[in-house]
């Protein structure tokens, strides 16, 4: 079986399987040694575990079903990881409000509140700090994903 057609039809079982919930397909990666990797999140809550082995045997009875693999495949299912980037959309919206770091093209570091997101930009509310001053400088700024490397979720203590 080819590679690129079987993660064609992981995705559309699991947009069928996702339908109507706050769950969302991050990234799938299937390598030539059997292993079907699948990262999920969810928009409302974190994923756990009762959700990505529920995950994981609906696509075993799918990949079964419809004879998509001849050979026994691995198939694991987790969330993404809170140190990983960001790479869908949905992760964006997931964390409006919250604090991420990110690293520009330009290899530039900005650290800032998720204020925003559409199709092709974020918008950032940054925190400068300005020597002799009580308060940070606050400034709004939009990014382009053309722009930007990378982006995480940033951990805060408070």
């Amino acid at each position: 079986m080819v590679m690129n057609s079987l993660s064609t039809s992981i995705e559309q079982f699991l947009a069928t399987y996702f339908d109507g919930t706050d769950l969302f397909l991050v990234d799938l990666k299937v390598s030539s040694a059997n292993k079907v990797l699948v990262f999920i999140d969810r928009l409302c809550s974190n994923v756990n575990i009762d959700t990505c082995a529920k995950t994981s045997r609906y696509l075993e009875e799918q990949l079964e079903e419809n004879g998509l693999v001849s050979e026994k495949y691995v198939i694991e299912v987790s969330s993404p990881g809170m140190g990983n980037p960001f790479k869908v959309t949905q992760q964006f919206t997931k964390n409006l409000g919250k604090h991420i770091k990110i690293l520009t093209n330009e290899q530039q570091t900005l650290k800032g509140i998720l204020k925003a997101v559409n199709d092709e930009s974020i918008t950032v509310e940054l925190h400068k700090k300005v020597k002799k001053k009580a308060q940070p400088e606050i400034e709004t700024v939009e990014l382009s994903f053309n722009d930007i490397k990378s982006v995480k979720k940033e951990i805060t203590f408070k």
